[in-house]
């Protein structure tokens, strides 16, 4: 089903921050296997138990396979942030989906929405 894959280390993402991204195909991907190959990055894609999570920091680089089966894959996804954080200038999450995570934000402005609400 495509099990969730982390790279080890807390500092991976940096290794691949230049890459260019590419919503459309593939090279994206190949070229971040390529460069962790290379920098001898050790890549985690176990499968999870029923019941088992994972916590991890957003910047700790992950992915999933693809799931080549006949059943959906369910996930459900928590992110927490600071009280006055702002989106990125320029949110690259894939197809615009960041504003389906945090809809009417734009760019530079604070996230305070119906599905982000500020918690005391």
């Amino acid at each position: 089903m495509g099990p969730l894959a982390f790279a080890r280390g807390a500092d991976t993402w940096q290794l691949v921050a230049d890459v260019e991204f590419d919503k459309h195909g593939t090279s994206y991907d190949r070229r971040v296997s390529e460069i962790f190959h290379a920098r001898g990055v050790v890549v985690e894609d176990g499968a999870f138990a029923t019941g088992e999570i994972s916590f991890h920091s957003a910047h700790c680089f992950h992915t999933a396979g693809a799931n080549r089966t006949i059943t959906a894959r369910m996930v459900l996804a928590t992110t927490y942030f600071r009280d006055g954080v702002r989106v990125v200038p320029a949110p690259t999450m894939v197809s615009g989906d960041w504003q389906k995570f945090i809809p009417g934000a734009q760019p530079g402005e604070v996230v305070a929405t119906d599905h982000n609400p500020v918690i005391g």
